[in-house]
């Protein structure tokens, strides 16, 4: 279980309440709608799971992310719009054609 320092005594048993019906962790750092916290829950545990401190691994998923961020700039390069990620682009207006 997860909390901020100064969560209420409400707030953490209803941390507790969450763990409980879910039988998954509550990573929560603030009070939500109980409607969601099956769904908290379980985004918590996937996050859990891929979880990583093998340096390999975690050089592939930059790697992965990167790739993600060049190909959304690809449609918007091609329309001449702003880039969302210009930060993965090799050297900024060389890719452009004016």
């Amino acid at each position: 279980m997860t909390h901020n320092p100064d969560s209420s005594p409400q707030d953490k048993d209803h941390l507790k309440d969450v763990e409980q019906r879910t039988n998954l962790p509550a990573r929560i750092t603030h009070s939500v709608d109980p409607a969601n916290d099956a769904s908290i829950a379980l985004l918590n545990s996937w996050l859990d799971e891929d979880a990583t401190t093998d340096p390999k691994k975690l050089k592939e998923a930059e790697e992965d992310l990167k790739e993600f961020m060049r190909n959304m700039n690809i449609p918007r390069k091609q329309a001449g719009a702003r880039l969302h990620y210009p930060e993965v682009e090799p050297s900024g207006l060389d890719d452009f054609s004016l």
